[in-house]
This record gives structure tokens, sequence and C-alpha cells, in this order.
């Protein structure tokens, strides 16, 4: 299995999720912005994701992220958490459903 590239950010309001898996050019972008405290944030709390494989680009169109802890160690944020929905082709309109993500 090869373990992707991770990169996380938590600045004001703004919690940001990334990773890229080279294997494939894959990678997963999550931001939410109105970020207060580790809980549930859907759609409409101002969630936006991404997701890209084999040069597809998928938008979210629905689904949630829970964040169930953050943290600073060594000067870098850490988060852990769970993500579901449906990413929609924003070119083919064609649908993906990720049910059990998590970082």
């Amino acid at each position: 299995m090869v373990q992707p590239n991770k990169s996380i950010f938590i600045q004001d309001d703004l919690l940001g999720l990334g990773a890229t898996r080279s294997s494939d050019n894959s990678s997963i972008n999550i931001v939410v912005d109105g970020f207060t405290s580790n809980k549930t944030y859907d759609i409409a709390d101002g969630l936006y994701a991404t997701f890209t494989i084999s040069s597809k680009k998928f938008a979210f169109g629905d689904g949630d992220i829970t964040i169930t802890s953050t943290s600073i160690v060594n000067g870098k944020p850490i988060a852990h958490g769970t993500f579901q929905g449906i990413f929609v082709d924003v070119i083919t309109g064609d649908k993906m459903q990720i049910t059990e993500g998590t970082f």
C-alpha cells in the first residue's frame, strides 16, 4: 500500500486537509470554512472538498466531515476524523460516493 503525502493547516477559522498519492496522482482536499471546534460539519456549514483521480476532478456535492480531535505537535497541526459524501465530476456530472474516509 502506498501512503499518501499529507498536509493539514489550521488558521483562524479555517481547517484544511490534503493528501496526494503519487502512484496514481490522485488527491483529496477538504477545507472547513468556519471551523470552531471538533464536531460534524456539512456542506451548509461551509465545507468544501475536491477529489481528483486519473485527471478527473470531482467536487463535493453533498456530505459531511467529523473532526474528532485537533492538536499541535512540534509546531504542526494534527487533525483526526472521518468524512463521507457524494463527489460530482465537474464536467460530466458523474457521481462517486465515499462512505468511510478517515484522516
